[in-house]
């Protein structure tokens, strides 16, 4: 009788398993950070073999300072020209469109893994306009990546002739050059920190508001690098047409990923994009006919996947392979 009573009560209704947080692309950052690595190697080889002999000039105070001076700034000079040329040899905006795609297909996976099973990752990368933002974003790198070999050769410059003016001992000069390759990596490692962080923000935003999201759950890293201001915003809710201030100071706003070297980022409000897909009467199980066509065939702005993308199919939350090398 009592084994009777205890099936006939009603079991309480289950809440709802919080989405999971959102993965950051540690991955497609540290492959950014790689190839960008190589550009400054170049950039720093290139003016350490400029100033070999200037260098022993200085040494041996054989020269006068002024054409010692002359002569270090042509060496600098002759080396810029070279990396110049160099640069424009290598296929940056094609590489940095890889890296792109690769964090679009990734920002879907991220987004597949909030929303039920049923709705595939080709659905996901149908929404949103994210190819010119791929596009923007290769541009925009191809002189970032420049400024990495400009600013290099510019501070080696204003300190070596400057330390030949002056008579400077050459040990104090090797220092203040150790220096400055410190600063051109450190250089590098920032650039492919914000540009990710941004880049995977953009897109978030994109895919979400297509989808049907207008509001997101501003989450963290949840480590010591969080700055205060956005630990602050940690497990709140905002609007995508109205960002929250993320600098008290200054009254700036941004959205995840938007701050400087910001790994934030947007928990997609999942009830919101359901709701639009049952508004549109578009069941999960019946998707739009041009979602269910090959990836080569698809319309703007879905575009066909190159194989190299493809590999996140197979691993989305990885990079199994790194891509060719320069």
């Amino acid at each position: 009788m009592r084994s009777r009573r205890t099936s006939q009560r009603r079991r309480a209704p289950q809440r709802r398993r919080r989405n999971p947080l959102p993965p950051y692309p540690y991955a497609i950052e540290r492959e950014l950070a790689a190839f960008l690595r190589r550009i400054a190697a170049k950039a720093i080889a290139l003016s350490k073999e400029a100033l070999r002999r200037p260098f022993a000039d200085l040494k041996e105070e054989q020269r006068r300072q002024d054409d010692a001076a002359l002569d270090a700034a042509g060496a600098i000079l002759r080396a810029r020209i070279e990396f110049m040329r160099w640069i424009e040899t290598v296929e940056l905006e094609e590489r940095l469109v890889q890296i792109g795609e690769q964090l679009d297909l990734f920002a879907s996976q991220a987004i597949k893994r909030q929303l039920p099973a049923v709705i595939p990752v080709d659905a996901i990368r149908a929404a949103g306009m994210t190819q010119e933002t791929v596009s923007e974003f290769a541009r925009q790198g191809v002189d970032l990546i420049k400024t990495i070999g400009s600013e290099h050769f510019d501070r080696i410059e204003q300190r070596v002739v400057g330390a030949f003016r002056t008579g400077r001992r050459a040990e104090s000069l090797a220092k203040e050059l150790i220096e400055i390759e410190g600063v051109t990596k450190r250089r590098v490692e920032f650039i492919a920190r914000d540009q990710i962080g941004k880049l995977n923000g953009k897109i978030q935003q994109e895919r979400q508001q297509a989808l049907g999201a207008e509001t997101y759950i501003w989450r963290t890293s949840k480590d010591s690098r969080v700055r205060e201001s956005h630990r602050a915003l940690d497990g709140t809710r905002h609007r995508w047409d109205n960002p929250p201030i993320v600098d008290e100071r200054t009254g700036r706003r941004a959205h995840p990923g938007e701050d400087f070297q910001c790994r934030c980022r947007a928990e997609m409000d999942v009830d919101a994009v359901l709701a639009a897909l049952e508004a549109e009467d578009v069941p999960p199980t019946a998707l739009p006919a041009e979602v269910m066509l090959p990836l080569a065939s698809q319309p703007e702005p879905m575009a066909a996947v190159r194989p190299e993308v493809m590999q996140f199919v197979e691993a989305p939350l990885g990079l199994p392979r790194p891509l060719a090398n320069v």
